[in-house]
Parts: structure tokens; sequence; C-alpha cells
């Protein structure tokens, strides 16, 4: 008999186990879609900004210099030259994000998309 109440204790246990796996399974998929949220969000959010930074009157005046063929003057190249780093920093930060899972493969289509 006690070698029953073994057995019995031993596959409580185990079935303990399982549902302990199955529930740490569960918090890690929950903690995987809560971080892709979020990184989706400040991605957004970036976005937002560039296209915001792109449209001053300062930006849209280089701009149609540059489609002119006008040169631009020191602050122009300046203000020109810290767009074009501050898109390849938030470019690069898609890229990683992509790279360690936190942005499908679908949704990395979609931002390679908008910085070609």
């Amino acid at each position: 008999m006690s070698n029953s109440k073994f057995s019995l204790l031993e596959l409580l246990g185990i079935i303990g186990v399982f549902a302990g796996l199955v529930l740490v399974a569960y918090e890690l998929r929950q903690n995987s879609i809560a971080a892709q949220a979020q990184t989706r969000a400040t991605l957004t959010q970036i976005a937002h900004h560039m296209i915001e930074s792109v449209s001053t009157p300062e930006m849209v005046t280089i701009f149609l210099k540059l489609e002119h063929g006008e040169p631009l003057n020191e602050e122009q190249e300046f203000q020109l030259t810290r767009n074009i780093s501050m898109q390849l920093r938030a470019g690069e930060n898609v890229f990683y994000q992509h790279r360690i899972g936190t942005l499908s493969d679908e949704e990395f289509a979609g931002y390679r998309n908008f910085y070609k």
C-alpha cells in the first residue's frame, strides 16, 4: 500500500511540474507579446517624429533646393546631415528590433519599405 501511495504522490508531483511548466510558457508568451506591442508603439512614435522633422519649413526649403540643384548654406547642410543621421539611427533600431525578435518579418518589411 505504501508503494501505491508513493506512486500516486509521484504522479501528482509530475502533474504539478507539468502544470507549472505550462504556466511558465504561457507567461513567457504574454511577456513576448507585450514586448512586441511596446516595440511597435515606440517605432511608430519614432516614425511620426521623423515625418514631422522632414516636414518643417526649414527642411522643406532644403529638400526643394536639393531638387533644383541649388547649393545649401552651412546651416542647411548641418540640418540635413543631422536629419539623415537621425533617420539612419532609427533604421538601425528597426533592424535591431527585428534581429532580436521583437519585430516580425511582416512588420520589418513594412518599415523597410518606409525607409526606402
